[in-house]
């Protein structure tokens, strides 16, 4: 077995399967693609400017790169939980939480991830360390598409016990339907799509693209995918009660306006914007 392998293999069970959900790439470069090509996923297959930038001469380098990565945000866990548990402490309640938020920190949030950039520590696939009741708002923009359906499962269950009686979240993923629809029908709004994912960077000369940029480029290929009838159904499943389809940017709640970061790329147009609220107490669901 080839250092670098039992290198991950070892990394893998320190971390405890911290790219649960995903095939690390340290793992899959050499194992699982032919000669001559790379899968590049999240951030780095999202980004036009970066496609490519990787080779097969120095794969090697990018998997160590990977790899150190990896170590950071193991090394950086514990700091991180330390610094949710003492926001939360310091919060006070209801307060809103977002989930999945890379480094960003927004203001009047608890923002927090598993990256090893984020300054809090919360991995949304097993229990959330708060307390029942104490959160307004949850917001998770592009996250659950990158998780599989028992962690989304898990995330929904947890977000509807840590939210007040009343309480909502938002979600924002690629809408499947939306994109079937596109690429079926072909017509003028596919061929505005493609243009517009031109401008941004990405190769979209053919109606096939449009499927290759959201499964492929962006990496959504890892988790589950999701429209408006499986979401809303699991949605109340969980116990959420009022489950509404929004527009990106809007909504009848304040505090979820004008949240989405994407709202001019080419993902917009076959986004999907879902809000869900808990039943108030004494409410059926």
């Amino acid at each position: 077995m080839p250092v670098w392998r039992r290198v991950s293999t070892v990394i893998d069970g320190a971390c405890g399967g911290i790219t649960r959900g995903a095939v690390s790439l340290a793992a899959s470069t050499r194992a699982l693609l032919p000669l001559g090509s790379l899968s590049q996923t999240g951030n780095v297959a999202g980004n036009p400017a970066h496609r490519g930038a990787v080779s097969v001469g120095n794969t090697d380098g990018h998997v160590a790169r990977e790899l150190a990565v990896r170590l950071i945000s193991v090394a950086s866990r514990p700091v991180g939980k330390t610094r949710l548990a003492r926001a939360i402490r310091a919060s006070p309640t209801p307060y809103k939480a977002e989930v999945g938020s890379g480094p960003r920190m927004r203001p009047g949030w608890l923002s927090a991830d598993v990256r090893w950039n984020s300054r809090l520590y919360l991995d949304v696939a097993s229990e959330w360390p708060i307390p029942n009741d104490p959160v307004s708002h949850v917001y998770a923009d592009n996250v659950i598409e990158h998780l599989g359906l028992n962690a989304n499962r898990t995330l929904f269950a947890q977000a509807v016990r840590v939210l007040i009686p009343g309480g909502r979240m938002r979600l924002v993923i690629p809408d499947v339907g939306r994109l079937a629809r596109f690429y079926v029908d072909g017509g003028r709004d596919a061929e505005q799509h493609l243009a517009n994912a031109r401008t941004h960077g990405y190769t979209a000369e053919h109606l096939v693209d449009l499927l290759r940029i959201v499964f492929q480029d962006a990496g959504n290929h890892i988790g589950y995918l999701w429209d408006y009838s499986s979401l809303s159904s699991e949605l109340r499943d969980a116990g959420f009660a009022e489950v509404v389809r929004c527009e990106i940017g809007r909504s009848s709640d304040p505090d979820f306006r004008a949240l989405e970061a994407r709202s001019d790329e080419p993902e917009s147009p076959i986004t999907l914007v879902v809000e869900a609220s808990k039943p108030q107490r004494g409410e059926p669901t």
